[in-house]
C-alpha cells in the first residue's frame, strides 16, 4: 500500500529541455516554428500589449496553426519516440527507486497532457497537467495553468486525506518553490 508520494515537475526536471517548444519544433520544423513564434510575439506586442506576460493560450493557438487535436496527438506519439532519450537518466533511476519503495509517483506540470502523457505512460506515472478545452472554433482555452500556487493546490487536493507520510517534490523554477510549504522534502534543481 502506498503511503508516500513523490511529485516531479516535467520541464527541466524530468525532461531535459522545454517540452512545449520542443514539441512544436517537432510538429512544424524549426523554420516554421520560428516564423510562428515571431507572429506570436508581434500579436502579443501590437494587438494585446502583453510582452511582459504573454498569454499561454495565445502561444498554444498560434503554434497549433489550425492542426486538429487528433493530428496533434499523432505528433505527440512521434515526439515521444524521438525525445524519450531526453528523460533525465538520474531522475528516471530515482523514480524507479521510489517505486521500489512503494511511493506513488506523479508528474505535476504546466505543460499540456497532449505531449506529456506518452512520457507519463512510459514511466508509469500519474499525470496532472494544465487543464484546457477545445472550444467550438477549435481554439485551445486554458482553464487552469498548473504552475506555482496551482501546483500547491493540486498537491493539497491529493494529500488532503492525510494518508501520505512522506510527500516529496522535485522542481526547477521559482514558481515551484511554493511546493516547499506542502511537502516533507523538496528538491530544487536536483537534476
Amino acid at each position: 500500500m502506498e503511503n508516500n508520494i513523490v511529485f516531479y515537475d516535467f520541464d527541466n526536471t524530468l525532461y531535459n529541455g522545454d517540452s512545449m517548444y520542443d514539441f512544436f519544433i517537432h510538429v512544424h520544423g524549426k523554420p516554421k516554428f520560428y516564423m510562428l513564434f515571431l507572429i506570436f510575439i508581434l500579436k502579443e506586442v501590437f494587438l494585446n500589449n502583453r510582452i511582459l506576460s504573454p498569454s499561454k493560450e495565445s502561444f498554444l493557438n498560434t503554434m497549433r496553426a489550425d492542426i486538429s487535436p487528433s493530428v496533434l496527438k499523432e505528433h505527440a506519439v512521434s515526439f515521444f519516440r524521438k525525445n524519450k532519450n531526453k528523460i533525465n537518466r538520474t531522475a528516471k533511476k530515482d523514480i524507479m527507486t521510489y517505486k521500489n519503495k512503494s511511493y506513488k509517483t506523479m508528474i505535476l506540470t504546466a505543460s499540456l497532457d497532449i505531449w506529456v502523457k506518452p512520457f507519463a505512460d512510459f514511466l508509469k506515472m500519474e499525470l496532472i497537467s494544465t487543464a484546457y478545452k477545445i472550444d467550438d472554433n477549435n481554439n485551445i482555452i486554458v482553464l487552469s495553468n498548473t504552475k506555482g500556487e496551482r501546483k500547491t493546490k493540486e498537491v493539497k487536493r491529493i494529500i488532503k486525506d492525510g494518508k501520505y507520510k512522506e510527500i516529496v517534490a522535485y522542481g526547477d523554477s521559482k514558481s515551484d518553490l511554493c511546493l516547499k510549504e506542502v511537502t516533507t522534502r523538496f528538491y530544487y534543481r536536483e537534476y
